[in-house]
């Protein structure tokens, strides 16, 4: 029977047990990126948790609440879109739905165009998203950074609502609805 000599690379029991805790971690992150993606999007059931989704219709309710008509609309994917049919201050105002199952959408986005609006300047907007200011809506201008006439727009995300929490929803949708009002006011 053939002896191997055995080469000794670590000085120390505590090198050789850092290295090999060094491996396994190695090792285990590597395997985690490898299938996070799988594991977390494999079983997914977006909007299928009544716990966490709302539907149009209860969005529909809210908006009729504050007399606001609407209409129904489905995107390309087939989740449901609706847009104000009752004038307000913006030039158009849509509901954008996503995460969408049997229960309703995960993720609800209220959205406020106000077209091109030469007087208004990314300053301006920074301003209105500091966090100082305390709002929730967040204003932007659409468009490539080097257009300087991008239609200015608000929005805001609505997450993990349910149908259960209406008036909720019915207090948030007012706020943006106010603060649609106040923009308005702003960039004049």
């Amino acid at each position: 029977m053939a002896k191997y000599k055995s080469v000794e690379i670590f000085t120390n029991k505590k090198e050789c047990v850092m290295f090999r805790y060094n491996v396994v971690n190695f090792l285990c992150l590597l395997l985690g990126t490898i299938f996070c993606p799988f594991i977390l999007f494999a079983n997914s059931n977006f909007g299928n948790d009544p716990s966490n989704a709302v539907s149009e219709y209860t969005m529909i309710e809210v908006f009729d609440s504050h007399g606001i008509e609407t209409a129904r609309h489905k995107d390309n994917l087939g989740d449901p879109h609706l847009t104000f049919l009752t004038k307000t201050n913006a030039n158009e105002i849509a509901v954008f739905f996503d995460g969408c199952g049997t229960a309703g959408c995960e993720e609800v986005t209220l959205y406020a165009d106000f077209g091109i609006q030469k007087s208004v300047s990314l300053e301006l907007l920074n301003d209105w998203n500091h966090i100082g200011q305390q709002l929730r809506t967040t204003a932007f201008k659409s468009g490539p950074a080097e257009a300087p006439d991008g239609p200015i727009g608000l929005s805001m995300h609505l997450s993990m609502y349910s149908d259960e929490d209406i008036e909720s929803l019915k207090f948030l949708t007012a706020m943006f609805l106010v603060e649609v009002d106040l923009f308005k006011k702003q960039i004049k």
